[in-house]
């Protein structure tokens, strides 16, 4: 027997207070085709509307669930004179929005055909609601109704709630700006909240990872059961210990100015909070990092780029001397282990080679016969090229600390739900790939150059030789430049040694800029008497 889920969506609108007129039914949608897939919930998706921007929202969110193979109707309008609460019963699971127009109203908050439904039709329908799944979105205004954001989103949760129904999709808080919400459950929001008023350009990355999020929790799986995401409790009470059953997880990074190591930290600060069983984060300055990699189920490992443009060793860090020698030396230990690569780069000033080097360090392992997971979308990025897509996906989790810093850690949460989907948590080392793209991993040549950005000012050649011309040539504007390194003046520029390379980087205080020195290695002249 085929199970079934509903996926009723009503998203709030973002406007004044009062009610407003509810719109025609829209049918159109009604003519899309779903997408079945094997011992997968069917989802149906619902939503109320105003002004059109819920039913936009509504579009957005039946397009991702179709992207990803989902069995999936609608959306649907409540509004339609279609028996709404008998079609619930075709699905297996809800998710139920609707915007808010009814501003502090204690009920009927929507000014849409929810306020009739919620109080009527759906209690009717509660024997065939019980433990059904349900997930609610809503959208509202945080900005102009600060105090009241979204509160209708509330509303249709608990009426769901109250018939039994299994509830999931709660998000975190951060990254909006409203003051109080009726829709807030614990320290969560009770399902996903868009702004289109405010926050238009987030909502597109909001829903993709609110899918995948709802993944995670079971949504998609037939049955009714699911891993209920109600409002956690107090950290004294929720504590566990990890079972013998989770992969012990290490977190290992490398670092030029210390942005990547900050990520690497806010990772395994992420994994904890998750009670997962995590080491780190390890600089692979380390000199033992190699033999550490034995004893973890799963790596996640990440690197900055700094030789913009180059075939290899792009990262500028211990990275580039491990990834060619004492890594694949260990391709047996290696093989069939769980590896996640993140990576961090700078997309408005070197948009060409955004993050090249987390391409690098994925290829590496992943010729070691490594399970890559964590494969993310480059929606919401603005990069014009990048050596770390894979088909048409990033290879991993790409940060940019310049210029979307306040987007990391939701990224980086999203990210973790994502890799807990594809089994990284799981003992053994069979897990779900990102994806079966492969990408060879470029051989080394040791007498290339390899480039640094391109901004005309390169100070020196890598590999083991020393440029003495180009030293020479720019030694000048070296000095100029180191002179006037202060985090009082913007221009200055900042050593940070490599010394596993030898390799000094001087970087601009706005990170913008960077030139290299290698130490120049010293020599002896001795003189033998015949």
């Amino acid at each position: 027997m085929t199970i079934q889920a509903l996926l009723l969506l009503t998203a709030l609108s973002p406007f004044a207070n009062g009610f407003v007129s509810r719109g025609t039914i829209s049918t159109h949608h009604h003519e899309r085709q779903s997408l079945s897939a094997l011992d997968m919930s069917k989802v149906g998706v619902f939503y109320g509307t105003s002004t059109g921007n819920t039913e936009e929202v509504a579009d957005m969110i039946f397009d991702e669930l179709s992207n990803n193979n989902v069995d999936v109707e609608g959306p649907f309008d409540v509004d339609s004179d279609e028996n709404v609460a008998e079609m619930f019963n075709k699905y297996d699971a809800l998710v139920v929005g609707a915007p808010t127009w009814n501003t502090g109203a204690d009920t009927e908050r929507s000014g849409t055909g929810w306020d009739e439904l919620l109080y009527s039709s759906i209690p009717e329908q509660q024997q065939n609601l019980k433990n059904k799944k349900v997930a609610v979105f809503g959208l509202g205004d945080q900005l102009s109704y600060g105090e009241n954001y979204a509160d209708a989103t509330g509303e249709l949760h608990d009426v769901f709630e109250n018939c039994g129904c299994n509830m999931l999709g709660y998000t975190s808080q951060k990254g909006y700006e409203h003051e109080a919400s009726k829709a807030i459950r614990g320290e969560q929001f009770c399902g996903l909240l868009c702004d289109m008023v405010n926050q238009d350009d987030m909502t597109e990355d909001r829903i993709q990872n609110w899918i995948v999020q709802l993944k995670g929790e079971g949504m998609l799986d037939s049955g009714s059961e699911a891993t209920s995401v109600a409002p956690p409790l107090p950290v004294a009470e929720s504590m566990s210990t990890p079972t013998d059953a989770s992969s012990k997880i290490g977190v290992f990074y490398g670092t030029s100015t210390g942005n990547t190591g900050e990520v690497a930290e806010m990772i395994v600060e992420e994994l904890s909070n998750d009670n997962v069983d995590v080491d780190g984060p390890f600089d692979v300055e380390d000199d033992d990092v190699i033999e550490m990699f034995k004893k973890y189920d799963a790596l996640v490992i990440g690197a900055p780029t700094w030789n913009t443009g180059a075939d290899t060793e792009r990262s500028g860090t211990g990275w580039d001397e491990l990834l060619y020698s004492s890594i694949p030396e260990q391709q047996q230990s290696l093989k069939g282990k769980k590896v996640a690569v993140f990576g961090l780069g700078d997309q408005m000033s070197y948009g060409e080679n955004y993050a090249d080097a987390t391409g690098e360090l994925h290829d590496v392992f992943e010729n070691c016969g490594c399970n890559m997971l964590g494969y993310t979308s480059q929606r919401g990025y603005e990069h014009e090229a990048s050596k770390a897509i894979r088909g048409d996906q990033f290879c991993g989790l790409m940060c940019d600390m310049m210029n979307q810093e306040d987007l990391t850690e939701d990224r980086i949460k999203n990210w973790f739900v994502q890799l807990k989907t594809e089994g990284i948590l799981n003992t053994g080392t069979t897990a779900s790939t990102g994806t079966t793209s492969e990408a060879p991993v470029p051989s080394k040549n040791e007498n290339a150059v390899t480039p640094l950005p391109d901004d005309g000012n390169v100070l020196s050649s890598a590999g083991n030789s020393f440029d003495e011309k180009v030293l020479e040539d720019n030694s000048k504007l070296l000095d100029q430049n180191i002179a006037m390194a202060s985090h009082d003046n913007p221009l200055g520029f900042i050593p940070h040694t490599n010394h596993k390379t030898g390799k000094t980087m001087w970087i601009s205080a706005d990170g913008h800029t960077s030139y290299a020195v290698m130490e120049k290695k010293k020599t002896e002249t001795i003189t033998l008497t015949p």
